[in-house]
């Protein structure tokens, strides 16, 4: 079961997954992600295989969006799903800890392969945040 948030009344509603939805709040919280991101609509496009034309509708509140575009745009993005359906429940992205095993074991790879130098400023930064 999938859900979106009514603003009226903070119950569920059940919706489709190739329902066309129109949300202002996830629109704006779908541009906070790109803006925090530094990513252009261009780029997000390529990633995710929506047409730029229509993504620019769909991020301009113009034209509605499907549940395949919000999980194309989240795991694009790694945007924390709760985070961008309902904005107040957890952090906009996921956190290391969520990624898939691949992808860490591609970073770890890459980890090692690194000079000790630049390894070594990677393990600072990272402590510093």
């Amino acid at each position: 079961m999938r859900i979106k948030e009514d603003f009226g009344q903070h119950q569920p509603i059940k919706f489709k997954p190739r329902e066309k939805i129109r949300h202002p709040e996830i629109v704006r919280r779908m541009n906070a992600v790109l803006k925090r991101m530094k990513l252009t609509q261009k780029e997000l496009s390529e990633k995710t295989g929506i047409p730029q034309s229509y993504l620019s509708q769909i991020l301009n509140g113009e034209k509605p969006f499907s549940v395949d575009h919000i999980i194309k745009f989240c795991k694009t993005c790694n945007v924390n799903l709760n985070w961008l359906l309902i904005g107040s429940q957890g952090n906009m992205f996921l956190d290391s800890d969520s990624l898939p095993k691949k992808d860490k074991d591609k970073i770890l790879n890459t980890l090692k392969d690194m000079n000790a130098e630049t390894a070594e400023l990677i393990k600072k930064l990272m402590d510093e945040e």
